[in-house]
């Protein structure tokens, strides 16, 4: 499993006729950038919790509360889109994120969910790598235009052949002992 910080940013907004007295700071941060599964079995559904021991976690930098939505996209069967070695994922109903609408979330708060990965039981899918995109990003408020956004990327390889039951049983009581 690897992990990367995902960097903050910010938005400064200034009305026109009053620009230093209604401002405000829109920023997001979260420590999954990117998350790393390897070995992964067909027919079986994985955390991302239990898996790396990390929730998908977005901090609310700005000086404002807001709302948040996660949603899970494809990348684009590009060079740029994908890194090196990765194909999209066949189709985004493989990853449910656990909650994915959040409401006024205060500043310096944060959104917090799992992702589970579920593998179908097709065997055209061994030693497959797969890369899909959870896009996080803040509601704009009615009147609002501007909105602040995270691409958190999520890299899975699926094992060579199926586990026997052996194999079975130790993924069974890994995901059950948290």
């Amino acid at each position: 499993m690897v992990i990367k910080q995902k960097s903050v940013f910010c938005v400064f907004i200034f009305y026109f006729l009053f620009p230093f007295e209604f401002g405000f700071c829109l920023g997001l941060s979260s420590t999954m950038g990117e998350v790393i599964l390897e070995n992964l079995t067909i027919g079986a559904t994985y955390s991302v919790v239990q898996q790396s021991g990390m929730y998908l976690e977005v901090l609310n930098r700005g000086d404002v509360p807001v709302s948040l939505r996660i949603d899970v996209t494809k990348p684009k069967n590009i060079p740029e889109d994908l890194k090196e070695g990765y194909e999209p994922i066949p189709s985004t109903d493989w990853v449910k994120v656990e909650k994915i609408l959040f409401s006024e979330i205060p500043p310096g708060e944060k959104a917090v969910t799992d992702i589970t990965i579920t593998i179908p039981d097709d065997k055209k899918h061994y030693g497959k790598r797969y890369q899909v995109y959870l896009w996080s990003r803040t509601v704009p408020q009615k009147g609002s235009i501007v909105a602040a956004g995270l691409i958190h990327r999520v890299l899975f390889s699926i094992a060579k052949k199926k586990k026997g039951f052996f194999g079975k049983l130790f993924i069974f009581l890994h995901l059950k002992k948290k």
